[in-house]
């Protein structure tokens, strides 16, 4: 899968999981999901406290890089 793959997955997750349709044990499932696509410790962050759109979202995870110490 590539990066355009993996953004468009993690996409349809965020509006999925934002719009509180998902049973709490599914979106627990989604959200290990998205963590496999991208692994950034700010996806509950970005998704529920700021006022960021689900592309938005989407994109400042894809931007996250670890410090290299």
């Amino acid at each position: 899968m590539d990066e355009a793959e993996r953004r468009a997955r993690a996409l349809a997750l965020v509006r999925l999981i934002r719009s509180g349709t998902v049973p709490r044990r599914e979106a627990k499932s989604k959200f290990d999901e998205l963590m496999r696509l991208k692994a950034t410790p700010q996806w509950s962050d970005l998704m529920f406290w700021t006022e960021l759109s689900d592309r938005e979202v989407v994109d400042a995870a894809f931007a996250y890089r670890p410090i290299a110490l």
